[in-house]
Order: C-alpha cells, then structure tokens, then sequence
C-alpha cells in the first residue's frame, strides 16, 4: 500500500513542480521587463 501512495505522489509532483516553476518563471520575466523599463527610460533621460 505506502508504494501505491508513493507513486501517487510521484505522480502529482511534477505538476506541481511545473506549477511553481511557471510561476518563478513569470516573476523573473516582470523583474526583468522592469529592469529594462528603467534602463531604458534612464537611457532616454540622457
């Protein structure tokens, strides 16, 4: 029975990881158009 529920969880994992690692990547990608955005806005200022 526990390897039944182990490969339950196994199961599940990689979605959840999948979950978390769309959501890391989303936050990098507006921190990074953030940081571009003020690059370039200080670009335009000179």
């Amino acid at each position: 029975m526990p390897c039944h529920v182990t490969r339950r969880r196994e199961t599940r994992l990689p979605s959840d990881q999948r979950r978390i690692d769309d959501t890391v990547l989303r936050r990098l990608r507006a921190a990074l158009d953030n940081e571009e955005v003020r690059l370039s806005g200080s670009a335009a200022a000179e």
